[in-house]
């Protein structure tokens, strides 16, 4: 499941690991990953052991990565929505 932006995520994630770098996200992001997954299994493009492997992946990385102190899970607030559009308008915009 290769998507635009999936070799950024990957840098990313090695900076964190790497300690130059934290991550931060909501249980809101951790929801849209594995809705999306269930959505591909859904249509059938990932095979049910595909899909338990890759789910089950997911959430023990999440997990690691916030044992490890890298990543951070954020509450959703109102405030947070609102400075996650604004960047998200100035992205698009750019």
């Amino acid at each position: 499941m290769l998507k635009e932006g999936t070799e950024k995520v990957n840098d990313t994630y090695m900076e964190a690991l790497s300690g130059t770098a934290n991550l931060h996200f909501s249980f809101w992001n951790i929801g849209e990953v594995l809705g999306a997954l269930h959505a591909y299994y859904r249509r059938k493009w990932l095979e049910s052991e595909d899909y338990a492997t890759v789910r089950e992946s997911f959430i023990a990385e999440t997990t690691r990565l916030i044992k490890l102190g890298v990543a951070k899970v954020m509450p959703v607030r109102s405030k947070l929505l609102t400075q996650s559009c604004c960047l998200l308008r100035s992205t698009i915009s750019t």
